[in-house]
């Protein structure tokens, strides 16, 4: 008598009996198995031996990809029971960094959180802080503090002139009295901003010096007292609850300190008093705003606090602080050029009602219907603004391309893993943060100085979580998975100039995941020395290098990794702006007047006419 197996699945023994595996002869004849031993069905066919595996499929690679969960059998994406309360839904691009933690985690059996620390330069910053005795209205920096700024920053910053600027100094220095709160919160605003641009980029004692290309860059030590945190917090203080337009355009200036230098809660805080300065001035209703003055610029200053409102909540997950506004401030405000233009009022209208379904319907970003009419509206956009979503040719088109790619990326976050949308979701996630991490690296190796800010750094470390969610579920190879690495971890090494312990979590989060997700190869020394460094520089020989992947990494020789590594992507040469673009990247924001240089890459400005081209408000 055949001895009898255990059978799994049954409670009673005339059901059904299921069998845990079946012999190999069954397998190849693709019958059924009642898994006897021998078997009936090798017993009949008499002399064939019936043998079983000791494991299953012994010679089976373990898969590098994670498939999309299945479908539910009677839910329809986007669908909530009437009955029920929608589950809460990870926003933005958090999405993405839940679905790298469960995945790490399932892999290592170790928790990992991708939620950065939120660290400013320095730790006054912070609003909670006590406030530092005031700075010294006769310094003998404030001079030098004016001059850089008027150099490096005034040409984008339309309704403030070099007269009214020194009129402002004079008035502080002989009769400080005379100067109302929201003139010294401006002024105070300036010098932070000119005392920034010069303790991040002073090589030498002549903080005045222009530097030269590929320049090294001086860490941010949060440990000595900064003269610009001091500015900074009192120009806050001042304007507590700003009321005026010239309170506006101190936030303005303040808003864009604290993108390069201050913490993501001190930067929203400072965004909170520029919405609610916009709506006590009533520049969100156009017949209120028509009322101003055209010399006040306030137009386009509506236009400029919208988008960092909505921009800055794209970024950070969070709410905007203007839910609702009219539309038709962006069609009388756009046109002068940089975020001022059509392209950017389009692209931030569509960006503010990702962010509203986000906040009230979660579960529309994963419903195709509606999904496939964003697309359809960005296909539109292209259609008319396509030509400035891949170059950075003018300031236009500088923000078009990075705002357009994100936008995608928000859009698509939610439904990566949704089994009706996943597939064409990882498919465009990987699109965008390809395209993004490469115009990204055009800007580091174009410009004098690395982009530090913290915009910038949100997009990389955003992009470089799609690519690694994209690789894990199959959907980009790990060559070019490798290829882009290389460059977030470069972009790293020259973040960390400013934000150093946030950059340096980043980079170690991205070492583990890579390590966990990607059998990638280890990191080659030359490259390990360049992303540790907190004083690299940018040149043109200093460019990112990617990953060689390999099967087992503990196997490679480094060496033979970085001879594996693919080459880096021609760049155009280094240009000679003076210009920090890590001051303003999603700040550029009026981009007009004349440039503060004529010189180009080849000494002639040419590179500089498009500038040249844009009209003034």
């Amino acid at each position: 008598m055949p001895a009898e197996r255990n059978y799994a699945g049954s409670s009673s023994g005339n059901a059904p009996k299921r069998i845990a595996k079946a012999c190999e002869a069954c397998r190849v004849r693709r019958t059924k198995c009642d898994g006897g031993n021998p078997c009936s069905k090798c017993t009949e066919a008499g002399g064939i031996e019936c043998m079983y595996r000791a494991r299953a499929r012994p010679s089976r690679q373990l898969r590098i990809h994670r498939p999309l969960a299945p479908a539910g059998p009677a839910s329809t994406p986007g669908s909530v029971d009437s009955d029920e309360v929608e589950a809460p839904r990870p926003r933005g691009m958090r999405a993405v960094e839940i679905d790298l933690e469960r995945q790490c985690e399932a892999v290592t059996g170790s928790p990992i959180s991708l939620v950065l620390p939120d660290l400013g330069t320095h730790p006054l910053l912070s609003l909670e802080t006590p406030l530092p005795p005031p700075p010294d209205p006769n310094g003998d920096l404030t001079d030098s503090l004016c001059t850089t700024f008027t150099r490096d920053i005034l040409p984008f910053f339309d309704f403030l002139s070099p007269a009214r600027l020194n009129q402002l100094v004079r008035r502080h220095r002989e009769l400080p009295a005379s100067l109302t709160d929201d003139q010294l919160a401006f002024l105070y605003a300036i010098y932070a901003m000119g005392y920034l641009r010069q303790v991040t980029y002073a090589t030498s004692a002549d903080s005045e010096r222009v530097p030269v290309a590929g320049e090294a860059l001086l860490p941010m030590d949060p440990s000595v007292q900064r003269l610009d945190v001091t500015y900074f917090r009192h120009a806050i203080e001042l304007v507590r609850l700003p009321s005026t337009v010239t309170a506006l355009q101190a936030l303005i200036i303040l808003q864009l300190y604290c993108m390069a230098a201050a913490s993501l809660t001190t930067t929203r805080q400072v965004v909170g008093k520029l919405c609610y300065c916009v709506q006590e001035l009533g520049l969100l209703h156009p017949a209120t705003a028509a009322a101003y003055p055209a010399e006040s610029g306030t137009a386009a200053l509506g236009f400029y606090v919208i988008f960092t409102d909505v921009s800055w909540a794209g970024l950070t997950g969070e709410s905007p602080f203007l839910p609702e506004f009219d539309p038709e401030l962006f069609v009388n405000a756009a046109g002068n050029g940089g975020i001022v233009a059509p392209a950017m009022g389009e692209l931030i209208l569509l960006e503010a009602e990702v962010l509203a379904a986000a906040r009230n319907t979660p579960s529309r970003l994963c419903d195709p219907t509606y999904v496939l009419s964003l697309e359809a509206r960005l296909h539109s956009f292209l259609q008319r603004f396509g030509s400035q979503t891949n170059d950075c040719s003018t300031m236009t088109a500088y923000f078009a391309t990075k705002h357009y790619h994100f936008l995608r990326l928000l859009i698509r976050a939610p439904s990566a893993a949704d089994p009706v949308l996943g597939i064409s979701s990882l498919a465009i996630l990987a699109r965008s943060a390809t395209l993004l991490l490469q115009h990204y690296e055009r800007i580091f190796l174009t410009t004098h100085y690395v982009n530090c800010a913290w915009t910038v750094f949100a997009r990389i470390v955003g992009a470089g979580h799609v690519v690694l969610q994209a690789v894990w579920r199959g959907e980009m190879i790990r060559l070019e998975a490798a290829d882009l690495m290389g460059k977030v971890l470069w972009f790293l090494s020259k973040l960390e100039t400013r934000w150093t312990e946030t950059a340096a979590v980043a980079r170690k989060n991205f070492l583990t995941l890579m390590d966990a997700l990607i059998p990638f190869a280890a990191l080659p020394p030359s490259l390990l020395a360049q992303s540790t460094s907190p004083t690299s520089s940018i040149g043109p020989a200093d460019r990112p290098r990617g990953f060689a992947p390999s099967v087992s990494a503990a196997s490679t020789n480094p060496e033979q990794a970085l001879e594996q590594a693919p080459p880096p992507a021609p760049v155009e040469p280094v240009s000679d702006w003076p210009l920090d673009n890590g001051l303003f990247d999603d700040t550029w924001m009026l981009g007009l007047g004349a440039p503060p240089t004529d010189r180009g890459p080849a000494g002639d400005g040419a590179d500089l006419e498009w500038w040249r081209a844009l009209p003034t408000l």
